[in-house]
């Protein structure tokens, strides 16, 4: 299986739609914080925008809030 931020790329952000939401599923370790941080969260921060994090374990957003 090929990580998350290996299928898509920041292009597949700026083709997302506005006024829909999005949403990524998949097993653990799956690279879904790579995803975000690596190609959403410039893309996000350049055009000066928000992002809402949701996510299950306090574990996760103790990883995110050291990466921000």
């Amino acid at each position: 299986m090929r990580y998350l931020s290996e299928r898509f790329k920041e292009q597949d952000f700026k083709d997302m739609k506005p006024g829909f939401n999005y949403a990524f599923w998949s097993e653990p370790d799956s690279g879904k914080s790579t995803l975000i941080f690596e190609h959403l969260v410039p893309l996000v921060e350049r055009g000066n925008e928000k992002i809402l994090f949701l996510y299950p374990r306090s574990a996760i957003g103790e990883q995110l809030e050291k990466k921000i």
